[in-house]
C-alpha cells in the first residue's frame, strides 16, 4: 500500500511530501485522495474487471438498465419495452439473472421489488472477491 493512515486520522503517501497545507497541487491531492480511498476498499487491480461484470446499478441486461439492487434482486427499466419495468432474481454467482417479472407500471414493479428483497435473507456476498 502506498498510503498510510495514522491513529490521529492524518495520512500520508509514500514518496510524496505534502509539505505545508495549501502548497501541494489540488489536482495531485485529489488523485492521492482517490488512491487512499481505493486502497482502503481492499480491491486489487484485477478485481475491477470482475466488479464491472457483476450485476450492479447501471448494468444492461436484455435492453433493460438496472437502477436498483438489493440482496439477490434487481429492478430495471427499458422505456421502449411494452412492459418497461422488470424485477429479476440475481444468479447465485452475481453475474447473471434468472426468473423475472415484467410490469407496465413503476408502482407495481416497485412493490414486487420491495417484497422480493425483503423476503430474501440479507446477502453480503462480495462476488468480485476471490
Amino acid at each position: 500500500m502506498l498510503t498510510k493512515k495514522k491513529p490521529d486520522g492524518t495520512w500520508s503517501c509514500q514518496g510524496v511530501d505534502f509539505g505545508e497545507v495549501g502548497k501541494i497541487n489540488k489536482n495531485l491531492y485529489g488523485a492521492l485522495c482517490k488512491l487512499r480511498d481505493y486502497e482502503k476498499s481492499g480491491f486489487e487491480p484485477d478485481d475491477l474487471d470482475r466488479v464491472k461484470e457483476n450485476i450492479h446499478i447501471g448494468s444492461k441486461i436484455e435492453g433493460y438498465v438496472v437502477f436498483g439492487v438489493w440482496n439477490d434482486c434487481c429492478i430495471a427499466k427499458n422505456r421502449k419495452a411494452p412492459e418497461p419495468y422488470v424485477v429479476w432474481e440475481i444468479d447465485s454467482d452475481g453475474f447473471g439473472v434468472r426468473f423475472g417479472r415484467y410490469f407496465e407500471r413503476f408502482q407495481q414493479a416497485q412493490k414486487c421489488f420491495y417484497h422480493a428483497a425483503i423476503a430474501s435473507r440479507p446477502n453480503k456476498t462480495e462476488y468480485w472477491k476471490k
